[in-house]
């Protein structure tokens, strides 16, 4: 088949197949019979070899090729059972001569491919795995002690020290701007030009320490999880702060509230396996899809193989594409 012009089609190359296995397939047999590609070969322009191969084989490696027809199959049994029609497949049989037939899929091996395939409602299965103290730092093992992080003692201390610095490093930026703005307007004429670029770099700095410290400090407060600050992981990706609320956020007045119970952080990484390509699916708290929320995106697809993400319930479904069911 690869003596095949590139602009034959490769549904007729089946086609042909088909017809002539048909024809030298008795009534009576119990197989499919034989076929070798001379017997439809005049049917198509045979390629010289000195043709480089095409564009599609020297770009899509073949294991996606593969996965690409196995997502095809799982949609012609689909048609098969609901016209019930037993599946059959293509099969090559090497030998000193090449031949090509069909033969029937055995049902307990169809129910087999489709469960592996996992393409029923494509729903992705999260895992949360805790850090390991080897994949800390130093600050990360002080911090969070066997990966655990309560706001109590000190480290309620540091929370507070950490909250008030943010807030007076950006009122003191704030007021550095708002003096570089009094002179320029009551400052010289001669100087007015630096006093401007000044300003200008004021305004930058503010602008810049609001959008990567202030709304990352304010968004964590409001949702369950964000990044790992990169000192406490020595830079490593893909790692997440979780804060895991025992008492399910109920009031201190419930009688459900336990005080023993205390709300801690701990630091996890969450994984999944993508259920169209099944390359690993990456959390990310920004993404093209969807800004400012949680979404799972493929390594391979990152936007088109992208899941929704839940972690109480640990399941994912696909927020654009789906496999061919």
């Amino acid at each position: 088949m690869r003596g095949v012009d590139q602009t034959a089609k490769s549904w007729r190359v089946l086609e042909l197949f088909i017809e002539r296995v048909i024809q030298d397939t008795p009534a009576d047999a119990e197989e499919a019979a034989s076929v070798q590609w001379s017997a439809i070969a005049p049917s198509f322009a045979v390629r010289r070899d000195d043709i480089p191969p095409s564009g599609l084989k020297q770009v899509v490696p073949d294991a996606t090729m593969k996965r690409w027809i196995e997502a095809r199959q799982t949609g012609y049994r689909q048609y098969c059972a609901s016209e019930g029609i037993p599946p059959v497949r293509f099969v090559i049989r090497h030998g000193r001569r090449i031949h090509y037939s069909f033969e029937p899929i055995p049902p307990d091996e169809e129910a087999q491919e489709a469960l592996s395939w996992r393409t029923q409602g494509a729903v992705i299965r999260w895992r949360r795995e805790p850090i390991p103290d080897s994949d800390l730092s130093f600050i990360g093992r002080t911090l969070f002690k066997a990966n655990r992080y309560e706001m109590s003692g000190w480290r309620m201390a540091v929370h507070y020290a950490y909250a008030i610095g943010v807030a007076l490093t950006f009122f003191l930026l704030l007021a550095c701007s708002y003096l570089m703005l009094i002179a320029v307007q009551f400052g010289p004429t001669s100087g007015k030009v630096g006093t401007i670029a000044s300003l200008l770099t004021q305004i930058a700095l503010l602008a810049l320490f609001f959008r990567y410290v202030m709304v990352p400090a304010a968004r964590s407060a409001d949702m369950r999880m964000h990044p790992a600050p990169p000192l406490l992981v020595w830079f490593k990706d893909g790692i997440w702060v979780d804060r895991i609320n025992v008492n399910l956020g109920r009031d201190k007045r419930d009688p459900r509230y336990d005080p023993a119970k205390k709300a801690y952080r701990q630091l996890v990484r969450w994984s999944a396996d993508c259920p169209i390509c099944e390359a690993p699916v990456e959390l990310k708290a920004n993404s093209p899809v969807s800004k400012g929320e949680f979404v799972g995106c493929c390594v391979e697809s990152p936007d088109e193989h992208s899941f929704s993400f839940d972690r109480v319930t640990l399941e994912g479904r696909p927020l654009r594409a789906t496999p061919v069911q």
